[in-house]
């Protein structure tokens, strides 16, 4: 008999190294992080729970790296995964359309997608210009997760995006995070914001804390003080 077990027991263990091999180098959403953290620091620190990534303006040339963020992909044995396209897909985010112009190098945006390939060490980046197509009070609009993050056609996780351009796109991409986009943002949280509001919009959390509040007002003006997404996105 414990010829037996020890036979069956290796014969499980013999499935489980194929299976392993078998996925070697297949994205794997439990061992794929993204981050704020750039390499090569460690830890790695994952986006907090719920997970937000943040379109910006730009500085007139390029892309506010305040937005910046990595997928660092992973297969199931916890080994990088090189040369593989990370699509990150604002299709189900109706209240959002990207830039397509002055992307970082290496990233090609359309109005609804950013797409990089990964590098050596397994990682994409990321910097997301664009603009929100509201002039306050614009009733549709996600919630949570409304945004795909795929790599090699693989879903890696479901994110939120904040704009903070929120009328970017409803005025021609212009004139990019101002005060104007304070009194947007000072409507929408009137009529959507507070904890538990069925009516919360995703686009408009600055803190990524799941409410809107006006902590998110004060968030957006720090950053309208630093001037790097002063620029619209046509």
């Amino acid at each position: 008999m414990t010829g037996v077990i020890r036979k069956a027991t290796l014969l499980v263990a013999l499935g489980l190294l194929a299976a392993t091999v078998a996925m070697a180098g297949i994205p794997s959403a439990a061992h794929s992080i993204i981050s704020k953290t750039p390499p090569p620091t460690v830890p790695i620190v994952p986006l907090p729970a719920p997970a937000f990534i943040d379109v910006m303006g730009t500085d007139g040339t390029s892309a506010d790296p305040f937005g910046t963020f990595y997928v660092y992909v992973r297969d199931i044995g916890d080994f990088p995964v090189t040369n593989c396209q990370v699509v990150v897909d604002f299709s189900g985010a109706s209240d959002i359309l990207l830039s397509v112009n002055g992307a970082p190098d290496g990233q090609v945006n359309t109005l609804t997608t950013a797409t990089a390939t990964t590098n050596s060490n397994g990682v994409a980046v990321f910097t997301i210009a664009g603009g929100g197509m509201d002039l306050g009070g614009l009733a549709t609009g996600p919630g949570l997760d409304a945004v795909t993050i795929t790599a090699c056609g693989y879903l890696l996780a479901n994110v939120s995006a904040a704009v903070y351009d929120l009328n970017g796109m409803a005025v021609g991409g212009s004139p990019g995070v101002s005060s104007l986009d304070a009194s947007v943002l000072s409507t929408d949280n009137g009529l959507f914001g507070g904890p538990g509001n069925p009516g919360f919009q995703a686009r408009c959390d600055f803190t990524h804390d799941g409410f809107q509040s006006s902590l998110d007002a004060s968030y957006a003006s720090t950053l309208r003080g630093y001037g790097t997404s002063a620029v619209g996105c046509p």
